[in-house]
């Protein structure tokens, strides 16, 4: 088949399946070959409570205190007034 630039040609197209091709077999073969074994996880053991999970530790555990229901004025200094005031006339 001809063009107005020159006969077409199918080389680059088989070059790039070619580069395809040997990229996908070799990461088929390094992502699953036989050297490749899952690990086996260490021994993960699971408690129903943290109270549970301590007690395993010899930990004592100390419940938090309440949230007071009004809290103190944050410290530092006041906000001031914006320069420039809404007019509210």
């Amino acid at each position: 088949m001809d063009t107005e630039h020159g006969p077409r040609s199918a080389w680059p197209l088989l070059i790039a399946s070619a580069v395809a091709a040997v990229g996908v077999s070799s990461l088929l073969i390094l992502d699953h070959g036989l050297w490749n074994r899952p690990v086996p996880s260490p021994l993960v053991v699971r408690y129903a409570t943290t109270e549970d999970a301590a007690k395993a530790a010899h930990a004592v555990v100390t419940p938090t205190l309440p949230k007071p229901a009004l809290e103190p004025a944050a410290p530092g200094p006041k906000r001031v007034q914006p320069a420039i005031p809404e007019n509210k006339s």
